[in-house]
């Protein structure tokens, strides 16, 4: 079993939303800023051969990230999302739980993120959509958490696009009330070996250490990792949650 153990200790970086979400089919292209909480020390390890993530005491809540312009609210209740979208096979598993580590059930999770060649659906911005994309729906699911505080949806490895670090935005809701909006990341090394597969267009030109948010975690973006476990031609990745 392999193991990853992250260790987070100062300082949360936390994104406050100077807009609500919207939750009509429309794009929402509210700005953010930044504050800064405090953080207590805790210890997170990720077990990227099953489909368990273990957190042990008190946690600090994972940091908010902007939402970016593209989320679309909609009926995306689904476990597969890649509506025939080609890319490396991905079983993506998040796990939510509270400051306690106590899993957190029936929390809705909305997901969304780029397809291999950066482009995201209902988007026709050339930069990151496509022509034809405005009407469609793909790399987008929602679902509910179970006992265990575990969705898993059977997406593709996201793909890159010119300023921006690979990743998967994520929206949580408690009781109908958005919780958490954040983003997760992936390593160098592992969007390198999705990206030697075929569908996908070369190496990105953007890094963590490049990218203008990841830049903003400094060192929680550790907080936001994905655990991925290449096997063949898939890769499963898991990440936990910590709802404040």
């Amino acid at each position: 079993m392999k193991k990853i153990t992250l260790a987070t200790t100062g300082s949360l970086l936390t994104v406050l939303a100077l807009a609500g979400c919207s939750t009509t089919a429309s794009l929402d292209t509210s700005p953010a800023t930044i504050a800064v909480s405090a953080s207590t020390k805790s210890t997170t390890t990720v077990d990227t051969s099953g489909n368990t993530v273990n957190c042990e005491g008190s946690v600090s809540a994972s940091p908010s990230v902007t939402e970016g312009p593209y989320y679309k609210a909609g009926d995306f209740v689904r476990s597969d999302i890649t509506e025939g979208q080609a890319g490396l096979p991905m079983t993506l598993t998040l796990t939510v739980v509270d400051t306690n580590c106590q899993p957190v059930p029936n929390a809705r999770v909305d997901i969304w993120h780029a397809n291999a060649q950066g482009q995201y659906s209902g988007v026709t911005d050339p930069k990151e959509g496509c022509a034809d994309c405005g009407d469609k729906t793909f790399l987008r699911g929602t679902q509910t958490t179970n006992d265990q505080g575990q969705v898993t949806f059977q997406t593709i490895f996201p793909g890159w696009y010119p300023g921006r670090t690979v990743h998967i935005h994520v929206k949580i809701w408690e009781k109908g009330s958005e919780v958490l909006t954040t983003q997760l990341f992936v390593t160098k090394a592992d969007a390198d070996t999705a990206f030697a597969t075929a569908g996908y267009k070369g190496e990105q030109n953007t890094t963590n250490e490049q990218d203008r948010i990841a830049q903003q975690l400094g060192s929680q973006i550790s907080n936001l990792m994905l655990a991925n476990n290449f096997s063949g031609s898939t890769v499963s990745s898991q990440a936990q949650i910590v709802l404040p």
